[in-house]
Order: C-alpha cells, then structure tokens, then sequence
C-alpha cells in the first residue's frame, strides 16, 4: 500500500509506494559516517597533509572541515523539523522545504561528492594493494601506473557490483568493511 506520512498536509506529491526503511541507527547512519570518516582519507593521506601544511594547518584543516560539518547537521535539522520525512529521503525533504531548484543542486552536490569520493577510495585502494604485493619488485613509474588503473578499475567494477545488487546486500557488505576497518584501528 501507500506510505503516507502521518500529521503531514501537504497531498502536492504523489503517494509514496513500498516498504519500509529497517536499517536503524547504527546500520543506517553510524557505520557510513564512520567508514567515511574513517576512510582511505584519513588512514593514507593525513601524513601527506602533515607534510605539506604542518600540523598546525591539519588541524586548521579539521576545524574548518568540523565547523562545515556543523553547520550543515544544524541547516537539515531545521529542515528536517518543518516536515515530515517520505518517500524520496533527504532529495525530497530539501526539494519541498526549498524548493526543486536548491533540491537539485544539493542532488547533484551529493552526486559530484560521491563521485569524487569513489574515485579517491579506489585509487587509494590500488595505491596500497600495490605498495603491499608489490613492494619487492622494482616497478617502472609507468608499470606502477598501469597496475593502479587495472587495480582501481577491478575494485571500481567490484563496488557496482555491489550496487546492481542493491541496498540489502550493501549493507551486509557495509558491516563486513566496517568490522575489517575498525579491528585495523584497533
């Protein structure tokens, strides 16, 4: 049947057809954020950024990228509390709070940061898998390079697999990762 969202008068979309969301808290909001937290980002390239800032403009860095963070959670709270939560998630929340024009700019924000975000975690991911296996051999610059792009590219066929396959299944995969990712800092 229709989900509808209860105390909400505004009949402007169409009702909203299929199932409920059943992550919860933890799947559904603390393993992502944490995994992208936690990401290739902070374990690979934060010695990098020491380097080339210093500490003090590391933590600079954070400050800025945690005020923004901030401010952000505290925007889509207001919004959030103006209305009630249906079919299309935040797209949706946005595109009725303020209108379809910042709701596709948001949109494709979200899109261009994903995007981008994959592509930094699999060329990470190459990076290390050839730093890891292939360390004893002496690899030319531009040998090294092509194994990053076969390895970039496997691990890139591997995560839309894993999105053909749909939600139920990424999550299952997000527990695994997230289990894999937190017992290395540990």
């Amino acid at each position: 049947g229709a989900l509808r969202g209860s105390g909400d008068d505004d009949e402007d979309g169409p009702p909203v057809t299929g199932h409920k969301n059943n992550l919860g808290v933890f799947n559904g909001v603390f393993v992502p954020c944490l995994l992208n937290i936690l990401g290739v980002i902070l374990f690979l390239r934060i010695g990098w950024g020491v380097s080339h800032a210093g500490w003090l403009g590391v933590v600079l860095m954070f400050v800025v990228g945690e005020t923004l963070a901030l401010l952000t959670v505290f925007s889509m709270a207001a919004i959030v509390s103006n209305g009630n939560m249906r079919g299309g998630g935040s797209y949706y929340l946005i595109s009725r709070s303020l209108g379809a024009e910042f709701g596709g700019s948001v949109g494709l924000l979200f899109y261009s940061a994903y995007a981008v975000g994959t592509s930094f975690y699999v060329v990470g991911f190459a990076s290390e898998i050839i730093d890891a296996f292939f360390a004893n051999e002496d690899l030319s610059e531009d040998r090294r390079k092509m194994y990053n792009v076969i390895i970039a590219s496997i691990a890139l066929a591997f995560v839309m697999l894993i999105s053909y396959l749909g939600a139920g299944f990424f999550t299952k995969i997000n527990g695994i990762v997230f289990a894999i990712q937190f017992g290395s800092i540990i």
